[in-house]
């Protein structure tokens, strides 16, 4: 439902933001807990990389397993 990403949660050497493969993103779930989620927890999207607005499946699917 809403998500943060700062590279300070886990900084790596070649950050590439929000949609890169690395660091860290905060959820709040549609369900009311947040939680921290590793990027290479997340599922892959429709471009391939852990991008929360492009979730293969559409309102069915899910990013975090």
């Amino acid at each position: 439902m809403a998500g943060e990403w700062f590279s300070n949660h886990a900084a790596w050497a070649n950050d590439q933001g929000w949609f890169g493969p690395g660091g860290r993103r905060l959820f709040l779930f549609a369900d009311g807990h947040a939680e921290l989620v590793e990027a290479a927890r997340m599922r892959p999207a429709n471009d391939g990389k852990p991008n929360p607005n492009l979730t293969i499946g559409g309102i069915q699917g899910y990013d975090v397993p």
